[in-house]
């Protein structure tokens, strides 16, 4: 199991109840065992699982130097740790710290990357075969809860369904919001520093820019390009955004980010926005060079430290959010820059 190097404990860890109750049974040595506990769990059960070990073991593992078998009442007694001897697990572990937690998934996909990166999908696919039957079983749920959504009417008092292209034009896909069976991979437990999360300006499609702008046909020009019954055909547009085909390069080029596993209708509007913007967002290729140009960016893959101190590391809906993405494509974020 791959374990985690560092630990979130939260501030209010000395005021919390379970910590004074702690406290009151165990004096103040029970506090600072808890928290040897948690950063000997962070290093060797990163899922925060104890199973297996007997309470003896557990008291041995952090050098407990009290009664016997008294830290681990204690801590069951306060509410640090569930289940019975030999099934110990600690409490909410996954909700407190998800960072550690997630080691395990964080190591998986960095592993099957590089095996794609480096030997191609199908001798990935034969190394870890569990992994691809995960991720084909989540695309495969993906898929059917988008057809599901698309046939299905919603509430509105219109009657318009979820999957007509007007109510998602914005997406830049024509399609429903996506549902999200993946599993929460491991969120980074720090908050985005100003993510400038501004609306997103939607750009009009080439067949309708003209009304948009003022900019008028010469009426010279009336009847140019008409059909034989005097109709205009319209300009095609450009191509229905791949959303889940660009999160899928963002999960391969940058697995050490936080993973997509989510990906609602405001998420889609901004993805949708930036695929319309230029011609050449238009192309899976562009998306992966944009990526790789992520991965130079030492401050946005969290090797340097944020407005708290601590390391930031940009998420899929931080890039396409509008002057974040304007600004990683100036370059603003190279050597370690804010």
């Amino acid at each position: 199991m791959a374990n985690a190097t560092d630990a979130r404990i939260s501030v209010g860890l000395p005021s919390h109840p379970k910590t004074k109750k702690l406290a009151r049974r165990l004096g103040a040595a029970g506090p600072l065992y808890c928290i040897y506990l948690f950063l000997w769990a962070t290093a060797n059960r990163s899922d925060g699982d104890l199973a297996g070990m007997t309470d003896e073991d557990i008291e041995l593992a952090i050098d407990w130097t009290g009664e016997e078998f008294a830290f681990v009442r204690g801590m069951a007694e306060a509410g640090f740790l569930d289940g019975e001897e030999g099934q110990r697990r600690i409490h909410d572990w996954d909700e407190h710290n998800p960072w550690a937690a997630g080691a395990a998934s964080r190591s998986q996909k960095a592993k099957w990357a590089n095996l794609c990166k480096y030997h191609g999908k199908e001798e990935a696919e034969r190394k870890m075969p569990a992994y691809a039957k995960r991720l084909r079983e989540a695309a495969k749920a993906l898929e059917e809860g988008s057809k599901k959504d698309a046939k299905e009417p919603n509430d509105d008092p219109n009657g318009t369904p979820t999957g007509d292209p007007s109510r998602s034009e914005e997406s830049g896909s024509g399609t429903p919001p996506y549902p999200s069976p993946i599993p929460s991979p491991s969120p980074y437990p720090l908050p985005n520093p100003s993510p400038e999360d501004e609306p997103t300006v939607v750009g009009l499609s080439s067949a309708d820019g003209d009304a948009a702008t003022g900019d008028h046909a010469d009426p010279a020009d009336a009847g140019e390009g008409q059909d034989l019954l005097g109709k205009v055909p319209k300009k095609a547009g450009p191509p229905p955004c791949p959303h889940m085909r660009i999160i899928e390069l963002f999960h391969e080029v940058l697995p050490e980010l936080p993973a997509v596993c989510a990906w609602n209708e405001a998420r889609q509007r901004k993805l949708g926005a930036r695929w319309r913007e230029r011609p050449e967002q238009q192309d899976l290729a562009w998306w992966r060079s944009f990526f790789e140009a992520v991965r130079e960016m030492p401050w946005l893959m969290g090797q340097r430290a944020g407005r708290d101190g601590r390391p930031f590391r940009c998420t899929l809906e931080w890039l396409v959010s509008p002057t974040n993405f304007v600004k990683v494509i100036e370059g603003h974020y190279m050597d370690g820059g804010r």
